[in-house]
């Protein structure tokens, strides 16, 4: 008799919970987490009392926000079809709620995680979207937060950062002053940064250390970076240290200098003491990154050419406050 109640109990019990099981939205639409995202457009944080959401590992957001924050955008959004239209100039993309399945430009592609409605509220993949409007996306983790950097904008803060360079020549300021006022607007080159292929999403896991300015053109420099794990920025075998573990423990260091008008990295290198490593060369930059490696290090890998001029360069290296001081 027992028995029997106790199996009717579990019954009723499993039924329920069937019920609830396919009543409920799909699994995969379920939201991770929310409050804490923070969504950055073009240097600004874009303020929403609807949230970014994070769903399968991806940054979801409003739809709404795409519109309002993407230069020369509009948003169509079709209720009977659950179908949202973005047009940027010439690029289309469609999406479809609950649909893999995203077309651009008249072609179909797939989508990580599908764009879902929660509360009333339509969110899309911002990484999707973003990336195949041409923007950077950069996924800040330490600060839970999306830089997204549009071309234009990036080419506007380009064009500003060289008149500055051009108006501290022309004004006869100092090498250090010059120095020291472009590296605290390196911002201003931000999307040409995390569009390297060494720092797409790991810049915050890299700290400038060394800054090399050519003596007879401030418009040249180069930056060395190091592991903030390595640098000891993080404790080893933390939970912050083991997500950056993946990341290769050597320094990177970029070359900039400005190509048809515009600031570019022209020559990229991870620097290492492996047994792979390619020794370093006798240009003066490179005896630069010897001495300041203290090691017989070299490159592990390496993208672009250094640039065939040999100028001589003044070095900086960051101390605590993250102000630039000359290595005499």
């Amino acid at each position: 008799m027992k028995n029997s109640t106790r199996r009717k109990i579990s019954s009723i019990c499993a039924a329920a919970l069937l019920m609830v099981t396919v009543c409920s939205p799909a699994s995969a639409a379920k939201p991770d987490q929310t409050s804490s995202i923070s969504l950055y457009v073009n240097d600004k944080e874009v303020e929403s009392e609807q949230r970014p959401m994070i769903v399968e590992q991806k940054v979801l957001v409003p739809l709404r926000l795409v519109s309002e924050r993407f230069d020369q955008t509009s948003v169509n959004w079709d209720a009977s079809k659950q179908r949202v239209t973005i047009i940027n100039q010439n690029r289309s993309i469609e999406l479809t709620v609950g649909d893999r399945q995203a077309v651009i430009d008249g072609h179909n592609t797939k989508l990580d995680v599908p764009p879902l409605v929660k509360d009333g509220t339509t969110y899309v993949p911002i990484r999707f979207i973003a990336e195949s409007l041409q923007a950077a996306v950069t996924w800040k983790p330490s600060a839970k937060a999306v830089l997204i950097v549009e071309p234009s904008f990036a080419d506007r803060q380009n064009d500003t950062f060289i008149v500055l360079i051009d108006k501290m020549i022309e004004e006869g300021k100092e090498p250090y002053e010059i120095h020291t006022t472009i590296y605290k607007n390196f911002t201003a080159l931000q999307y040409m940064f995390d569009q390297h292929p060494y720092l797409i999403e790991s810049f915050d896991r890299y700290r400038v250390y060394d800054v090399w300015f050519a003596d007879d053109d401030p418009h040249q420099f180069a930056v060395r970076m190091i592991n903030r794990a390595k640098s000891g920025d993080i404790p080893v075998y933390s939970r912050e240290w083991i997500g950056f573990s993946e990341m290769p423990l050597s320094d990177i260091v970029l070359y900039v200098e400005p190509v048809d008008g515009k600031m570019k990295v022209t020559w990229g290198a991870e620097i290492s003491s492996t047994d792979s490593a390619v020794p370093f060369g006798d240009s003066k930059l490179e005896t630069g990154l010897k001495q300041a490696t203290d090691m017989d290090w070299g490159y592990q890998k390496q993208t672009g050419k250094l640039p065939p001029s040999d100028p001589a360069f003044t070095r900086y290296f960051l101390d605590y406050f993250n102000d630039l001081v000359p290595m005499q």
